[in-house]
């Protein structure tokens, strides 16, 4: 898992998380926002 920092019990800070980041981060919040441009992004985030 990338390196990530948490600011409290409810905000991580990171670089866009791969797929298996996500499942990972799914099991400790209930959202994820992923802040990037369209021709950034590594995956179908509608997947999701």
């Amino acid at each position: 898992m990338a390196l990530y920092v948490f600011v409290d019990d409810s905000v991580a800070l990171g670089p866009m998380p791969s797929p298996k980041d996500l499942e990972e981060l799914s099991k400790i919040f209930r959202a994820t926002v992923v802040l990037v441009e369209e021709h950034e992004l590594q995956y179908d985030v509608d997947g999701w």
